[in-house]
């Protein structure tokens, strides 16, 4: 039973801290204030923007996600003075289409 147990909640404890969101539909949103992947109503703050590049605002994909609490990579971006409202940092791990 030990054996069973151990590696479930390795499993288990691994997931949850990483919080890695999987295979979820997203639209991509770019304005002056950045780049942003809108899931379910809400807007996610990309920090390696560069990984969709190749994409055009409003584009579907299917991506892998992690939240971050934290951005260092665009700390030095030049944005324009709006607001745009957001659920927070996300890094994006795969794009799958």
């Amino acid at each position: 039973m030990k054996k069973i147990l151990f590696p479930l909640l390795l499993v288990f404890v691994l997931t949850s801290a990483f919080k890695i969101e999987g295979g979820k539909t997203g639209t991509l949103v770019r304005d002056c204030t950045g780049t942003y992947i809108r899931y379910k109503d809400k807007d996610y703050h990309v920090c390696n923007a560069e990984m969709l590049s190749p994409f055009e605002n409003g584009d579907k994909m299917i991506v892998t996600f992690k939240k971050v609490k934290k951005c260092v990579a665009r700390e030095n971006d030049i944005v324009c003075m709006m607001y745009h409202e957001n659920a927070g940092w996300i890094e994006i791990k795969k794009i799958l289409n």
